[in-house]
């Protein structure tokens, strides 16, 4: 989307950006309801900022994650490791990308992530997330 803004140069290439970021938006969530992301495309990855068991006041998702591998397995991962990790539907909504299945993804969390990273250019582009995706304003008003 940054690209397709950056490379505009008149009114009419912005109406044309505008209908190229549609797509892509509309794509996006049209493969993401189709399951057509493959895990490796769902994954996010951070890095383990200190060791599993200094979290304590706060845990973040990837911790939550790597909290449901054995003791031992837990020994081996330190600050600096790189964890990759998916959100699914069970408790505790998420878990590492080796132990994950498509099938476990929790969709609709990924189509609240895409919402909120779009929404952000789509609003100052005057564009609506639900309306691009072919949710009605009535479905819209139900659902919140």
């Amino acid at each position: 989307m940054v690209k397709i803004l950056g490379e505009v140069k008149s009114e009419v290439e912005f109406m044309e950006a505008k209908e190229k970021i549609k797509k892509i938006v509309k794509e996006c969530y049209t493969k993401l309801k189709n399951k057509e992301y493959s895990l490796e495309e769902l994954a996010f990855t951070v890095v383990l900022g200190k060791d599993i068991e200094d979290y304590e006041k706060t845990t973040p998702q990837h911790v939550k994650a790597l909290k449901r591998l054995s003791e031992e397995e837990r020994e081996k991962i330190g600050a600096g490791s790189i964890i990759r990790y998916v959100k699914i539907r069970r408790e505790p909504g998420v878990k590492l990308l080796a132990l994950a299945s498509l099938d476990e993804i929790d969709v609709e969390k990924y189509v609240e992530h895409i919402r909120t990273t779009f929404e952000q250019v789509l609003d100052a582009l005057d564009i609506s997330f639900d309306e691009i995706v072919g949710v009605s304003k009535l479905e819209s008003f139900f659902n919140n």
